[in-house]
């Protein structure tokens, strides 16, 4: 049977292994709830999936962590910038407000998307990523479209 006392434990492995200070974790009713902070978004998102393994845990409560060390936004913003000029995403659009770097545009690929979002949750100072981006079709099948049939097709 799963107790605070054991989640904790994995939590402190996990934490080591990461080189991390310790991040606290409490266990009740198929819940884990953890606070502290950590250096990143991405971070958290990967704790949470490594507790989410555990057949006797259905959630976990990631909004006690704190993202540290905090940053200004226009530094979080140059790396997103960043980020976002070696991706594929071509049309999407970002901008940072208190750690939350939020997502617009369209894009035709949720794949790129998804990726692009992994690797903002890795700049330090992110503390979320709100999207707003929707899904299009790529530019180029317009074109197609509109295009005329050759005479006598």
């Amino acid at each position: 049977m799963l107790t605070s006392e054991l989640v904790q434990n994995q939590v402190d492995v996990w934490c080591r292994a990461e080189g991390l200070p310790g991040v606290a974790a409490s266990y009740a009713s198929s819940t884990v709830v953890l606070s502290g902070s950590v250096p990143t978004l991405r971070h958290a998102h990967l704790l949470k999936r490594e507790l989410l393994q555990h057949n006797d845990v259905r959630s976990v409560v990631t909004s006690a962590l704190e993202i540290e060390p905090r940053r200004d936004d226009t530094d979080v913003l140059k790396d997103a910038q960043a980020v976002l000029a070696g991706c594929a995403c071509a049309r999407v659009r970002l901008d940072v407000f208190d750690g939350v770097v939020s997502l617009t545009g369209d894009e035709p690929d949720s794949g790129s998307l998804q990726l692009l979002e992994d690797q903002l949750s890795g700049i330090p100072g992110v503390v979320d990523i709100r999207s707003t981006v929707t899904f299009a079709p790529p530019l180029e099948s317009f074109d197609r479209e509109s295009q005329t049939a050759p005479p006598g097709a």
